[in-house]
């Protein structure tokens, strides 16, 4: 029984992260299929969230620190002529 619950536990985290990558349930339903050999409905690939679905909760209730040390950068990518060529540089802004 261990092996069977082991296997089930590692089918809901693949399909957990798939579904994070992107992919929609009917789309990890149709990837376990290939996979596995079995018809996963888009509503039993629902339900292999509900144990992520906790975890997620638990996170949103965790209390959180009086400080937070935040840094944000981001670029801007600007065509630049340099030695009788142009090419796109960033241009970096970094706010902390």
């Amino acid at each position: 029984m261990s092996v069977l619950r082991d296997q089930e536990e590692e089918c809901r985290k693949i399909a957990f992260e798939l579904y994070g990558a992107g992919l929609t349930t009917a789309q990890v339903g149709g990837l376990f299929e290939k996979l596995y050999g079995r018809h996963y409905s888009k509503s039993s690939v629902s339900r292999m969230f509900d144990y992520a679905r906790e975890e997620v909760l638990g996170w949103l209730m965790r209390p959180l620190e009086e400080y937070y040390p935040i840094v944000y950068i981001d670029a801007l990518f600007w065509s630049t002529r340099r030695d009788g060529s142009v090419s796109k540089e960033a241009y970096y802004t970094i706010l902390g």
